[in-house]
């Protein structure tokens, strides 16, 4: 739903994200080209460790341990805080706010360190190719303000700059892979790379702290649960997808290096700036511009980086806003593209001042503002996922019920915490290797006490929360998704909060994919609700929420997602009516209880009849009266729809008042006698639709 004030709304627009989609943001993020320049080439520079290649499959096993438990619970998950909701479900209310304060933290200082990367890779190209010297921040500055739009522009648009950049930056990694596979070094391909003894050498921490860093980003796949089709399946299937891809592609691309270099001079290249690896290996195989495209791909890698990182911030703050962790106004949302817009533009002022100290203090770019804050964001990550692990074992240990196999919830989780709080240990550990300092050095010590000193903040605002707003604690977003009930969780559709004059979404089962019969009866039950649907939608068009389709495209929306159009339609006639409430009166309702019996109307039909009555006097009253003073209230009118209707009941009821509204004689006769007699009071209530909650009967 969009939402474009912090009262008017209650979750990110549009279900636009399919399992090719949010792959294409996960794999961005990660950003293959900027791994192969710059982190393999630096892991084998710093730690000097032939065998790192055989490191990347070692995380990938681990990470994808991770994501058994990560993806198991991500079926009963659709919150845009990522990690933040897991927590909270599984290790308690405060634990999830401190989560949040280190996502933030951590994803907010690896999105700003690729700043400094962008501006650096951006002057060496001009001084380079263009022969122009730039300082580096003006190529900052122009990705900052790139991003920042983009920010603000709906998420399927991102999608699309993202797969076409990511699409060109991995045809040039398998274009060099081949390269460098069939013009070995030596003459022959050599498995130094992948051999265990070359890996487990003095100097594997780093290896391993380097490597971990390469794999940030396929974990963001619960930040966008809330945008995506179907949020049991895609963000699962999306996670695993990214970690078996970005495993064999970084294994494969680090091991190619090697080879095309040669395994024994593969460290004293990679120390060398002026090897220009793996450019300079492209144009010996492919020519010179085959390696300008390679270089400038380089840059649109980072910036694919960037923007999907960028996504993930501003989700955060949308996230925390609305369970009221942070202020509310920054759930604010675009009206037309429905992005978290508050959180994105805070995200980019954020990075703006950040770049800006940067370049007036003369610090690198590079070795400082990159490496500094990347790795602060590597600790945070890797914190949340260890986080994460244990909270899979929590949360399935109180929700026996769920359906979910021993390895699921127990077994891959805990062998996830082990592993990862073993990397987590060697990450810190290896410090000053990964920071190029000295042993002892106090970034060593600062740089990854960040992460902490936000889980401490973090808990200790949770705490505050507790005492002083014990209502917001007890119902926080965190602790009310999902329901723990497998009937309640299982089609997929978590509970959101329902600000004034809204309600929660009705829970109505989506047809299976592939289930002809459901989509057949979905696509009747939208042409039985279409009329009341539009009828509603003219006179309140405020509450109009979801994007509107035109012609060939509208028939395409509603074939292939009508059983989610039947539950977008029941949202927006329920939201119709809230905001209709104030334009209905008991003396309406009166009125056309007396026309009805007149009519000889009995039963269902009789009070359906009646409900469509008062609901038509409302829509006629409300293009005509404008509301001018206070409303008494006695004049309250019990709900049509009532918060504890079952969700059939609900859909049932919907259909007949559709019916009735438009064929019953009963409304024209009531609207006629209420435009004859306008003393009977239905309008002039002085009452802000927006203020109006429905009242159970």
């Amino acid at each position: 739903m969009t939402v474009s004030h912090p009262t008017t709304g209650y979750g990110l627009a549009g279900r636009r994200l399919g399992t090719g989609a949010l792959t294409i943001f996960l794999i961005s993020a990660s950003g293959p080209m900027t791994v192969l320049v710059g982190g393999v080439v630096t892991t084998f520079a710093v730690t000097g460790v032939v065998g790192a290649p055989l490191s990347f499959p070692l995380l990938a096993v681990a990470l994808a341990l991770f994501s058994v438990g990560y993806a198991a619970m991500s079926r009963y998950m659709l919150n845009a805080g990522g990690f933040y909701p897991y927590v909270a479900q599984g290790l308690g209310r405060g634990w999830g706010v401190a989560a949040s304060f280190v996502a933030l933290l951590a994803y907010s200082s690896i999105q700003t360190g690729l700043f400094g990367l962008f501006g650096v890779g951006s002057a060496d190209f001009a001084a380079r190719h263009l022969h122009v010297q730039v300082p580096w921040w003006v190529g900052s500055s122009l990705a900052l303000a790139a991003v920042a739009v983009l920010g603000v522009r709906k998420v399927d648009l991102n999608a699309k700059v993202l797969s076409a950049l990511l699409t060109c930056e991995v045809g040039a990694m398998l274009l060099f892979d081949a390269g460098s596979f069939s013009h070995p070094a030596g003459g022959s391909v050599s498995f130094a790379g992948l051999m265990p003894h070359n890996l487990l050498v003095p100097g594997v921490g780093g290896v391993f702290a380097f490597g971990v860093a390469s794999y940030l980003g396929f974990e963001q796949g619960a930040v966008y649960s809330e945008e995506s089709r179907d949020p049991r399946r895609t963000v699962a299937h999306a996670t695993y997808t990214t970690v078996a891809v970005i495993g064999v592609l970084y294994t494969i691309s680090a091991w190619a290096l090697a080879v095309g270099v040669g395994s024994d001079r593969i460290v004293a290249r990679a120390k060398d700036p002026a090897s220009g690896i793996p450019f300079s290996l492209l144009a010996d195989d492919f020519g010179v511009p085959v390696a300008t495209a390679a270089n400038v791909l380089l840059l649109t890698s980072v910036f694919a980086c960037m923007l999907s990182i960028h996504n993930c911030v501003a989700r955060y703050v949308f996230a925390m806003s609305r369970d009221r962790v942070l202020p509310v106004r920054l759930v604010r949302t675009g009206k037309g593209s429905a992005a978290p817009v508050a959180g994105s533009l805070i995200q980019s002022l954020a990075a703006a001042v950040t770049v800006l100290v940067f370049a007036v203090l003369g610090r690198d770019p590079l070795t400082e503002l990159f490496t500094w804050l990347s790795y602060v964001g590597a600790v945070g990550v890797l914190l949340l996922m260890t986080a994460t692990s244990l909270a899979v074992v929590g949360f399935f240990r109180r929700r026996p019920e769920l359906p979910a196999s021993r390895w699921q919830r127990v077994v891959a989780p805990l062998l996830a915490t082990a592993s990862l709080t073993a990397v987590t240990v060697v990450t810190v550990g290896n410090a000053d290797a990964v920071l190029g300092t000295e042993r002892g050095s106090v970034l060593a010590y600062v740089l990854p006490g960040l992460a902490g000193l936000a889980a401490v903040g973090g808990l200790g605002w949770g705490l505050v929360l507790r005492r002083t707003r014990p209502d917001i604690y007890r119902r926080g977003g965190p602790a009310r998704v999902p329901d723990a009930t497998p009937d309640a969780i299982g089609d997929g559709f978590a509970d959101v909060p329902a600000p004034t004059g809204r309600r929660p979404v009705p829970r109505v089962r989506r047809a299976a994919a592939g289930d002809v019969w459901r989509r057949l009866h979905a696509l009747y039950l939208v042409r039985r609700l279409r009329p009341l649907w539009r009828e509603i939608q003219g006179a309140v068009p405020e509450v109009a929420l979801l994007p509107r389709y035109r012609g060939l495209a509208a028939l395409r929306s509603t074939v292939r997602h009508a059983p989610l159009a039947v539950i977008r339609m029941q949202v927006e006639i329920l939201d119709g009516y809230a905001a209709l409430a104030p334009w209905m009166s008991t003396r309406a309702q009166r009125l056309a209880t007396v026309e009805a019996r007149r009519r000889g109307l009995t039963g269902t039909r009789f009070a359906v009849t009646v409900e469509a009555a008062v609901l038509g006097a409302a829509i006629d009253a409300r293009g005509r009266v404008p509301p001018t003073a206070g409303r008494p209230a006695s004049d309250a009118v019990p709900a049509l729809f009532p918060v504890d209707t079952p969700a059939v009941d609900t859909l049932t009821r919907l259909v007949q008042v559709g019916r009735a509204l438009r064929r019953s004689p009963v409304v024209f006769a009531t609207r006629h006698r209420l435009a004859a007699a306008p003393s009977l009071g239905y309008g002039g209530f002085g009452v802000s639709p927006r203020e109006v909650t429905i009242n159970p009967r």
